[in-house]
């Protein structure tokens, strides 16, 4: 790192373990802890209880050190793609009127489309950060070449092809349709 204060002074937080055992700890208490109190699993107004399993479920994350080296590896990655999305989503609006742009009214049908892209973008982030990417795809190189895969691929693109051409749009008007 450079030889500068704040430089200096992440150094003297990485020496503390503040990146590898408080960041950490404070990402799943508080993901756990906000779950926790929308499902209202314990019921309504237990936030000590909520409290109490999330402070539990970090301090259990932060001793297992192959979850928390995976954590520091994914979260960046994660935070990437979400800034390759917004400056997406910012060069499709510059393209259009002010006032004009509302993404999900103009590519809702896609919603579902995007949500896929995304896991499976997170999904391949996780697997990779915990080592096991690498052999998932030296599975399929090995064992799904040439017919096989191309066999697969060809069967998924017409199973997607026929859940297109079948899927019937929802009456959004809440109106039946029919005379009284």
């Amino acid at each position: 790192m450079a030889e500068t204060t704040l430089g200096n002074a992440v150094e003297v937080l990485s020496s503390f373990g503040f990146f590898d055992v408080i960041l950490p700890f404070l990402l799943v208490f508080t993901i756990t802890f906000g779950v926790l109190e929308k499902v209202k699993f314990f019921g309504a107004d237990k936030k000590n209880l909520n409290a109490m399993l999330a402070f539990t479920v970090a301090f259990l994350v932060v001793a297992a050190t192959q979850i928390t080296t995976a954590i520091q590896l994914s979260v960046p990655k994660v935070a990437f793609v979400l800034v390759i999305l917004i400056s997406f989503l910012l060069l499709v609006a510059s393209m259009m009127k002010p006032g004009d742009f509302d993404f999900l009214g103009q590519f809702g049908e896609l919603k579902w489309s995007w949500v896929a892209v995304i896991a499976v973008a997170i999904v391949g982030i996780f697997l990779s950060s915990v080592g096991w990417l690498e052999p998932i795809i030296d599975f399929f190189n090995t064992n799904l070449g040439g017919p096989v895969l191309s066999t697969l691929v060809f069967v998924v693109v017409m199973i997607a092809v026929l859940f297109w051409l079948t899927w019937e749009k929802k009456n959004t008007t809440g109106r039946s349709g029919g005379t009284s």
